[in-house]
């Protein structure tokens, strides 16, 4: 008796109000949306937490995949073709993993040293570079070691495809190099004109004449 009295009570005192007496025309609504809210709240913290612990594991797997086959490799304990096999076998989500494209990167070097770099090792880089942002700053290093790759091979087109995709990119880090470079493919593939162009961006003037 006494509650059902207490929640009259309340509803006179909100309808007292201008507030109070929305609240009291909209109680239905407002308790929905509340609800709503609570409801998201608990959702984005669950969110989060499965996304953190998403991200340990993968932590996990990459440092094992670093350890069994990246450090095999550079330590000459599996053969080229087995490590080319392996980085084909990987699990897409390490594919490009910011904590593997250092060790990524110093296997290319091995390879190229070797004389090692086939078709599948640029078409395995392809696919690395295709899983990092072009904003991070890896992208751009794996970017002109790819471009080297193609060089190498003498497809002189798709390296200049590669550096010419990086011009535009505002960074400052590696600009000179990549014009430079540029420079020297297009020379290489036989287009003076806009090997002179390049050129000229490094040392004003220099494309003059």
């Amino acid at each position: 008796m006494s509650t059902k009295q207490d929640v009259q009570t309340l509803e006179e005192t909100l309808n007292k109000t201008d507030l109070g007496h929305i609240i009291n025309e909209n109680k239905k609504p407002i308790l929905i949306a509340a609800f709503i809210v609570v409801v998201g709240i608990i959702a984005y913290s669950t969110v989060g937490h499965l996304n953190a612990e998403k991200k340990l594991a993968q932590l996990d797997m990459a440092y094992e995949v670093e350890q069994t086959i990246f450090t095999t490799f550079l330590e000459d304990k599996v053969k080229p073709e087995e490590f080319i096999a392996s980085l084909e076998a990987m699990d897409k989500e390490l594919i490009g993993h910011p904590n593997l494209i250092p060790a990524f990167m110093e296997a290319l070097n091995k390879l190229d040293q070797k004389n090692l770099v086939s078709g599948k090792t640029i078409e395995v880089t392809q696919n690395w570079l295709r899983n990092i942002k072009k904003s991070n700053f890896l992208h751009l290093f794996l970017s002109v070691r790819l471009a080297a790759l193609f060089e190498d091979s003498k497809d002189y087109d798709q390296a200049i495809t590669t550096l010419e995709s990086l011009v535009s990119n505002k960074s400052s880090i590696l600009k000179e190099k990549i014009h430079f470079d540029l420079g020297r493919l297009y020379l290489k593939n036989g287009d003076k004109e806009t090997a002179k162009e390049r050129f000229s961006t490094l040392v004003p003037g220099s494309g003059e004449g």
